[in-house]
């Protein structure tokens, strides 16, 4: 009901996720057993101003994580992370990329194309650069579904949510599409 109901079920600060409509939570995972213990999706007070339909997002979205969360590594990318379930809550919408991402849509129409996929500070949901790293990052999820498949999405999924540093996800992006990461940014950036 309030901003600081929803900080205290998702352990923020009040204020810190003004911007955020749904957060899933869980108190452990245990790799060992691969169990997610008190997974949970909360909605904020934002998430009332939503239409039926951007809840219905909202909701799908959230339960990517919930369905993901054992599959997902602490330290995997959120470009990967957020932009694959972004892409799983708005899937079989008749929203075109202008509603999905207008602020990409702007920047792209500009003639600034981006050259990377977001960093994960850049989703952190206090900051004005959150919005466009999450329409950047389902952007990159949309075109490798387009272009490859759902299933060869879902594969890039599993494997690149392993986690690790730079060079494992170069490795990982390779093995799922055969292509490397700069390979694929070029391709994203003429789809």
């Amino acid at each position: 009901g309030t901003e600081e109901q929803f900080a205290g079920f998702t352990r923020t600060e009040p204020g810190a996720t003004k911007a955020a409509a749904a957060a899933t939570v869980f108190s452990k995972i245990d790799r060992g057993t691969r169990t997610v213990v008190g997974q949970r999706i909360v909605l904020s007070p934002a998430a009332g101003q939503l239409s039926e339909s951007g809840v219905a997002v909202i909701l799908r979205h959230e339960l990517f994580h919930v369905a993901s969360r054992i599959e997902t590594a602490e330290d995997a990318p959120l470009w990967l992370v957020e932009g694959v379930a972004e892409y799983v809550g708005r899937r079989g919408s008749d929203a075109d990329v202008t509603d999905v991402a207008p602020d990409l849509a702007v920047q792209v129409a500009s003639g600034r194309l981006p050259d990377e996929l977001p960093a994960d500070s850049a989703f952190a949901v206090d900051t004005e650069t959150a919005r466009l790293a999450y329409q950047t990052a389902w952007s990159f999820a949309a075109f490798i579904a387009d272009r490859y498949d759902d299933e060869r999405l879902r594969k890039m999924y599993l494997t690149v949510a392993r986690g690790g540093d730079e060079a494992a996800t170069t490795k990982a992006l390779e093995e799922a599409l055969g292509a490397d990461q700069d390979e694929l940014i070029d391709q994203w950036r003429s789809w």
